[in-house]
């Protein structure tokens, strides 16, 4: 019995799958890590992987990597990650206002009712 090889040659799957570990020999433990990593997440992370936009973010964060001065010294080509602690305090942010959404509009009516206030107070002095 014959079987398709890896990218469309004949030969047994073991082979391919030996030239496939040998040509990225990192990549199994770089899985692992994904994995564990991602393992509690796996909801959240199917979302993102199907989210019509990844791609454009994906790109976004290379380009962003990109910009990044290439690191010297002891942790030259160590992976460093892009800096997500950045964006944390704003994701805060938008999660505080979609769950007080109530209290924002109340803030927004309370402010303008104080600067109308102030306004006629200043107007009726004149």
């Amino acid at each position: 019995m014959m079987r398709v090889g890896f990218q469309g040659q004949l030969g047994d799957v073991y082979s391919d799958v030996v030239a496939i570990v040998q040509r990225s020999a990192g990549t199994i433990g770089d899985l692992r890590i994904i994995l564990d990593k991602i393992g509690p997440h796996m909801v959240t992370v199917r979302h993102v992987l199907e989210d019509p936009a990844l791609d454009t973010v994906l790109s976004r964060i290379e380009t962003i990597r990109d910009l990044e001065p290439p690191s010297t010294g002891a942790n030259a080509g160590a992976p460093t990650g892009i800096a997500l602690h950045r964006i944390v305090p704003v994701l805060d942010g938008y999660i505080w206002f979609r769950r007080n959404q109530q209290a924002v509009t109340w803030g927004a009516l309370a402010l303008g009712a104080l600067l109308a206030y102030k306004l006629l107070r200043k107007k009726a002095g004149s």
